[in-house]
């Protein structure tokens, strides 16, 4: 990186566009002069030759106007023709923020309501002290002291430059971490400013999480038609991006998207309405071409917004296209290199039996063969549902690595995930994110397809929980020649998130694939394993009017309890619950896993509220939030030594010493310290992380918690509730992943027509990707072309 400068600067002239025609995030080249230089130094020969130190700045500005002053930070860099310029990496008119409903609205994003309120009925000009560093009138103010004066300064200094951003985005809802992104993405307040309030359908684009309602509101009220081409071609984005995060698909069926968008922006055509949408779309040839100079790493690509197969008349968001693309090369680069080390088979032959005699059990044919497969391939899955021994195939693997001094890294999705590896295998497990060492400050990975990770072997875990963004940086990290073995449970619940890594290299044939289906011998003797071999393969638990409870397996480690009445199937959940506490079972230990968190008698909510008074009923320091889920409002007091759990991602958690840390969707914890306006949450394999009151929304209770939550993780005590209110939710999937988190004891509570409905349903959902046809596609070339060489 060039020599970076900040400087307060004026606009000289436009050298491009000549027609000074500039809108806002679109490329120029400018003559800036320079007001006064505050950080950095620029060379005497990068000044031009029109006087008033004047410098080149070219790059994505937003549109200048004369006589304004800006805030400018740019790097260095050395035209080949023209010498030193500069390219700006934020840019933003100097805001003075005179009115008081403006401060107000800029201080909202870093200070309470309680410190703005003390602000202004001391001093009529706040922003004045903070502007400049006023400690010593700060404190005068009661309830500040020196440290937290110095804080509140240095918050207004770090936030200033985003300040008129904040001020006039505040009313479209957007979080300061929104805007903080926006301003990153665009390099200026100004820019976001212009583009936003010109187009707010962009919200949805830039913005994660923003929804089409919200942002259709806004555009509506401020003059767009219906049918117009910013709400049509905003509406096509929101619909293939929910078909994505909430169905999983990366694509949809062209005809279905538009009787849609007939419908939703009538009176639009469907001839203007395909024009529109074609104007964002390449085809085939287009993406070939377009992915060509992508991977040549040609810079200052526009991207187009939908990619569409004529093929399969399907259409997707070009991103999700370009990922899947991305991925199949990695696939093909790994499989083909030549491997990073060779074995002996006699040697590895000894280091199985070794391992045999250590765990007292001889390994299946498949077991040993799956074991063989993979190392002879780069490239591989291992799945088999629990109880045939995915686990202890891989110790001899770890063994043989180890023997010939491999580097092995182990990973996961989630940090509890990763812990349950660590326990199976004896090495340290890491989430995918600490592997890559992502950093949360600059959201950028350590470890990169330029950088790569040093590690000989990859494990990953729960294969089918990875997103296809984060699968793709992961594996795009792996040097050529190291093994990637990849582990996965296809009988569990589907992945929620965009893409099916693992079904779709399962039904594409291209990666060397070991299915277990043999159940140890020695897992027949648990109830949990018994029990969910039974739900797998549709057989019903209990006869249609069995009331009462029974101990299964001969290790005595499942127990099933039923009841025709849900109130009592609640009350008998509650019941085995105490009984555990008074067997001296630590609630830390055990998990309600159910099928709804917050409609029904049976759902995260209710038991979550119970169990507090059974555990944690005295009087401790506590908060209360008001919590609107599954359209029920209802309120949320937590406490000093509350059970939580993670319920959104937060890739810039502050720890207490100040830095930041990702935490994830699941995550459990415990509260420490409650405060006004914040709290203290210790998460676990994480630390103490800080919680500001506006994030007292991203956690809940976590003695109880949805099956699809606890995917990945495990629990030493398990109780399963389910009632037939939640019908829909009821499949063989659900009820073999929710059994089989429990490691030493499963109770499973419900009414027996609620359990064997589950037992015979099955909802797997094929996914529809580009991914999995892309697999296959190279896999039957390899096929043909072995063929003719035969």
């Amino acid at each position: 990186m060039g020599t970076i400068i900040t400087a307060k600067v004026k606009l000289n002239n436009y050298r491009y566009p000549k027609d000074r025609v500039h809108f806002s995030g679109q490329f120029a080249i400018v003559l800036l002069n320079i007001v006064e230089l505050v950080e950095g130094e620029i060379p005497n020969e990068a000044y031009t030759a029109y006087g008033n130190k004047s410098i080149i700045v070219r790059g994505e500005l937003p549109h200048l106007v004369q006589d304004a002053v800006y805030t400018l930070k740019a790097e260095e860099i050395i035209d080949p023709t023209w010498g030193i310029q500069y390219r700006p990496l934020f840019i933003s008119m100097d805001y003075q923020m005179d009115s008081k409903e403006d401060q107000k609205k800029f201080l909202s994003f870093f200070l309470t309501e309680k410190q703005i309120e003390s602000l202004y009925e001391n001093y009529d000009n706040p922003i004045a002290l903070l502007r400049t560093n006023n400690i010593e009138e700060l404190i005068k103010i009661k309830g500040i002291g020196r440290t937290t004066a110095a804080r509140i300064c240095m918050r207004y200094s770090d936030n200033i430059h985003n300040g008129k951003a904040y001020v006039r985005l505040k009313g479209l809802g957007l979080t300061k971490y929104a805007i903080d992104n926006l301003v990153r993405e665009f390099g200026s307040a100004d820019t976001v400013i212009d583009i936003i309030e010109n187009n707010p359908y962009l919200l949805i684009k830039y913005v994660r999480g923003y929804g089409w309602e919200k942002a259709d509101k806004i555009a509506l009220s401020r003059g767009f038609g219906r049918d117009s081409r910013e709400r049509c071609v905003a509406y096509t984005r929101y619909r293939l991006e929910k078909e994505a995060s909430v169905e999983g698909n990366s694509c949809m069926v062209l005809e279905n998207l538009f009787d849609e968008i007939l419908e939703v922006c009538y009176p639009i055509t469907k001839a203007n309405a395909a024009q529109y949408v074609k104007e964002e779309t390449v085809g085939v040839e287009e993406f070939e071409k377009l992915y060509e100079r992508i991977v040549n790493g040609e810079r200052g690509i526009t991207y187009p917004s939908f990619f569409y197969s004529n093929k399969t008349k399907e259409i997707g968001l070009f991103v999700y296209r370009l990922i899947e693309r991305k991925i199949m090369a990695e696939f093909k680069r790994l499989k083909e290199a030549a491997p990073r080390f060779y074995y002996d088979k006699e040697v590895c032959e000894q280091l199985i039996a070794e391992t045999e005699k250590e765990q007292g059990f001889n390994y299946t044919p498949e077991q040993k063969q799956a074991i063989w497969n993979i190392l002879n391939n780069n490239l591989n899955i291992l799945t088999g549902s629990s109880g045939t021994g995915k686990s202890s195939t891989v110790k001899p693997l770890i063994k043989i690595f180890q023997h010939y001094n491999l580097n092995i890294a182990q990973c996961a999705l989630s940090g509890r995930a990763a812990s349950v590896l660590t326990e199976y295998t004896g090495l340290e497990g890491k989430t995918i994110h600490r592997l890559l060492k992502y950093s949360p400050e600059t959201e950028e990975y350590g470890f990169t397809k330029e950088n790569p990770l040093l590690n000989d072997v990859i494990i990953l875990d729960e294969t089918s929980m990875v997103g296809e963004e984060l699968f793709l940086k992961l594996i795009e990290a792996i040097r050529s020649g190291s093994k990637l073995i990849m582990l996965g449970d296809i009988k569990q619940l589907p992945p929620i998130s965009v893409g099916n890594i693992l079904s779709d290299c399962l039904a594409s044939g291209y990666v060397k694939t070991n299915v277990l289906t043999i159940i140890q011998r020695q897992a027949l003797k648990s109830g949990i394993i018994s029990q969910s071999v039974l739900v797998t393969q549709g057989k019903p638990l209990v006869k249609s009017d069995f009331s009462g409870s029974q101990i299964r397996g001969e290790l005595s480690d499942f127990k099933i309890i039923c009841d025709t009445e849900a109130l009592i199937v609640h009350n008998n959940a509650l019941e085995e619950f105490k009984e555990l506490l008074k067997q001296g079972v630590s609630p830390d230990k055990i998990q309600i896993l159910v099928t709804t968190r917050a409609k029904g008698m049976n759902s995260c909510r209710m038991f979550n509220a119970e169990i507090q008074q059974l555990v944690n009923g005295g009087k401790k320091r506590n908060c209360v939030v008001e919590v609107m889920d599954g359209g029920i409002k209802f309120e949320v007091t937590y406490k000093v030594d509350d059970k939580i759990m993670v319920v959104k991602n937060n890739y810039h958690a502050k720890t207490i010493g100040g830095s930041q840390v990702p935490i994830f969707n699941g995550y459990l914890g415990k509260i420490t310290k409650i405060e006004s306006d914040y709290m203290i949450v210790r998460i676990d394999n994480v630390g103490d992380i800080i919680l500001n009151q506006k994030e007292w929304g991203n956690i809940t209770h976590g003695w109880a918690c949805t099956t699809y939550k606890f995917q990945g993780s495990q629990c030493d005590y398990a109780i399963v509730c389910l009632d037939t209110s939640s019908y829909m939710m009821l499949t063989r999937e659900w009820l073999y992943t929710a059994i089989t988190r429990a490691k030493k004891y499963c109770i499973l509570v419900g009414q027996p027509k609620a359990i064997n409905t589950a037992c015979r349903t099955s909802n797997i959902k094929i996914k529809h990707t580009w991914l999995r046809d892309e697999l296959n596609k190279i896999y039957m070339e390899q096929f043909e072309k072995k063929g003719e060489e035969n």
